[in-house]
């Protein structure tokens, strides 16, 4: 269990942005891994990317890829997706080293030295790189009146970096690659991101999705406009082997009620993994479909569990809910209806989401995609209900109250 009881002193020093601030880099690295010696770990060094093991792509167009962190401690869950040739970071290295003439990346959050060097080296290899980023995350974790190493070494290279300068987040996690294919999901390029939580990521070859993104990206780092949507993209529905693909961006993109709308057509199913989950209408309709005889159930990140949360209110309606099993977060933003349509993205499910954030959202109805969502619910559920006696986890998100006994929604500034 992570709930954490401050105490008032507690609170007053965490009430900071970054509990980690006002530590040295050594320092924290020991209070997050513990006994890890992450001076050890090759994706924290400046390891070339080249010698990292990296899988082959999947030759189908639409593929799903998982953080592989079902253990209960941090540390384990770090080293073992840091050994598993199919944990997410390899296969983003390998899409990043498959592309040969553009890359266009938008992430909330860039730090990690691996991820970064992989953009780097396609950057020297004449790839045309543009990066978009959150404002709130250009200075160093540690030390916020440095700046960011990951992006001075992107403008020293001659990557230029746009930020959103708004109190909203970027929130996008998504990168477009030679404008005929998309990365898209929940993980940031965080070490913590890639090898603690649970995230998910898709991987589609369609250049008719490209053309969407391509349409948000242009609208951000071009066009510097980060604020409400059109609701309108160039492809609504999208068509890539057995997949049928719409595309929502926000804030004010439609998302909301396209996911309310999607969950309304259950006829069986809905399972959720969700980080963060504080909307009513969404709620709502997951309870209107409880009541009609869909099986609904959901995995909370335990960080997220306050007042604001769903997660009483659908455990009162009958609903099972479940806190999730590992100790760091569990970030996924995702909805599997009736075993094979798959919403997932950067949407968290709250407010904010749709009214102040830039996020990505993908409905992707596909039987194969779907038996892949399936298996993570399952390994998140198995987590849930045999991990026990899990650790306080030393990350923001799990701070400043927004616990079990929080006062501040996941609407604030910690949502990530």
């Amino acid at each position: 269990m992570k709930k954490i009881i401050f105490a008032l002193t507690s609170m007053i020093i965490l009430t900071n942005c970054n509990s980690e601030q006002s530590l040295t880099t050594d320092q924290s690295n020991k209070q997050r891994y513990g006994a890890y010696d992450i001076s050890t770990d090759p994706l924290v060094s400046a390891s070339p990317v080249a010698n990292i093991q990296l899988p082959e792509l999947p030759t189908n167009p639409v593929f799903a890829t998982f953080n592989n962190a079902y253990k209960t401690l941090a540390a384990d869950n770090h080293k073992i997706g840091l050994d598993d040739p199919n944990n997410s970071d390899k296969y983003f290295f390998k899409v990043v080293g498959s592309a040969t003439q553009t890359l266009d990346i938008a992430f909330f959050d860039i730090d990690d030295a691996t991820a970064t060097q992989a953009i780097l080296s396609a950057k020297s290899r004449g790839v045309n790189v543009r990066v978009v980023t959150d404002s709130d995350n250009l200075k160093d974790k540690v030390t916020n009146t440095l700046p960011r190493k990951a992006i001075e070494d992107f403008k020293a290279a001659g990557i230029t970096v746009v930020d959103d300068k708004k109190s909203s987040f970027m929130h996008h996690k998504f990168m477009v690659i030679d404008n005929k294919a998309v990365w898209a999901g929940s993980t940031n390029l965080t070490t913590n991101s890639i090898y603690e939580h649970n995230n998910n990521n898709v991987y589609i070859q369609s250049v008719a999705l490209a053309t969407n993104y391509n349409t948000e990206f242009t609208k951000l780092f071009v066009n510097n406009d980060f604020g409400p949507e059109s609701g309108q993209v160039p492809n609504p529905v999208v068509s890539v082997g057995d997949a049928t693909i719409k595309t929502y961006f926000s804030p004010y993109g439609g998302t909301q009620q396209a996911v309310v709308n999607e969950i309304k057509k259950a006829t069986k199913s809905i399972k959720f993994m969700i980080f963060a989950f504080t909307d009513q209408n969404i709620a709502q309709a997951m309870i209107d479909k409880k009541r009609q005889g869909v099986n609904v159930e959901g995995i909370f990140d335990s960080c997220s569990i306050n007042k604001y949360s769903w997660y009483y209110p659908l455990k009162d309606e009958q609903i099972p809910t479940y806190r999730d099993g590992n100790q760091a977060l569990l970030h996924s933003k995702t909805i599997i209806i009736d075993d094979q349509t798959v919403i997932t993205g950067s949407f968290n499910f709250s407010n904010k989401a749709e009214t102040g954030n830039n996020e990505d959202t993908l409905i992707i109805n596909s039987p194969s995609l779907g038996i892949q969502y399936l298996a993570e619910y399952d390994r998140l559920k198995f987590a849930s209900l045999n991990n026990k006696n899990i650790p306080p986890y030393d990350h923001p998100a799990c701070n400043h109250g927004n616990s079990l006994i929080g006062s501040q929604s996941t609407d604030s500034k910690e949502e990530k």
